[in-house]
């Protein structure tokens, strides 16, 4: 064969077809199977040197890429549709993708490669989908209370307020973290000495301020929603007992009235 680009001048015979339609696909299956079974690939615990990556790179790089028919696409995606990895399957690919980001090229490589991509904002409907599923797994999973806890980081509005408790004394913790779970509802921040006095940091867009938003009704279905939802919320923990503060974002402009508003909720006697 010349040098240059292999073109492909007719269609393999089997194109289409597979076991289930066409005695003759099975038949080669099954006798590859049969062939194969107990051989060992030559590449077991081995793997390509740097010098071999590039030059395939290279090869790769020169020939015309095969794309995927708009009808393949259609196809692959209809075979995957509904299909469950196992949990086995899933930690697997966790473990992988651990392993791989430990390594500080491969975080350098994959930020690089996602530089510059146009990325699609979720819509609000999925957001609070995540949000009921996230807080359904946090009541009734503890596994996954103890994950969270581990990873999950402070806000910027919550990140602010720890700071001002650093400087100004304030007497309150940071429990955002899922260090503590009230039936299922996890404040952001607790008082010291009275550990039934809770502190709630509430963005304003999420949890639909009143200063901005004057009026429920002019907002969207979906936070209508996520305000009642609130409103339950607090209402049930003043039934266990509990005093709650809401510290708007917003309000953090002005940091002298949020440390007295902190304050004064802190050391005020129930």
């Amino acid at each position: 064969m010349g040098s240059g680009v292999y073109k492909r001048t007719k269609d393999p015979w089997n194109k289409g077809l597979t076991k289930d339609t066409d005695s003759r696909v099975a038949e080669y299956g099954r006798k590859g199977s049969i062939a194969n079974k107990g051989r060992i690939s030559p590449m077991k615990g081995r793997c390509h040197t740097q010098e071999t990556k590039d030059l395939i790179r290279m090869k790769s790089k020169a020939q015309i890429p095969r794309l995927h028919t708009q009808e393949a696409k259609d196809k692959m995606r209809k075979a995957r549709l509904g299909v469950l990895l196992t949990q086995e399957t899933k930690d697997k690919i966790g473990i992988k993708a651990t392993i791989r980001f430990q390594n500080p090229e491969y975080r350098t490589k994959m930020s690089n490669a996602l530089a510059g991509l146009p990325r699609k904002p979720r819509p609000l409907s999925a957001c609070l989908k995540m949000s009921d599923t996230l807080k359904r797994m946090y009541r009734e999973d503890p596994e996954f209370v103890k994950r969270l806890r581990r990873r999950q980081a402070p806000t910027s509005p919550e990140r602010l307020i720890i700071e001002l408790d650093v400087s100004n004394d304030l007497g309150i913790s940071y429990v955002g973290n899922g260090a503590l779970n009230i039936d299922g509802k996890n404040p952001d921040f607790v008082s010291i000495e009275d550990k039934y006095k809770l502190i709630e940091v509430f963005g304003c867009y999420w949890h639909c301020c009143k200063k901005h938003f004057k009026s429920i009704e002019c907002r969207d279905s979906i936070i209508e929603k996520q305000y009642r939802k609130d409103l339950r919320r607090i209402n049930e923990l003043k039934k266990l007992g509990y005093s709650v503060l809401i510290v708007w974002e917003c309000e953090l402009k002005y940091i002298e009235k949020v440390v007295a508003k902190i304050r004064k909720f802190v050391e005020a006697k129930q």
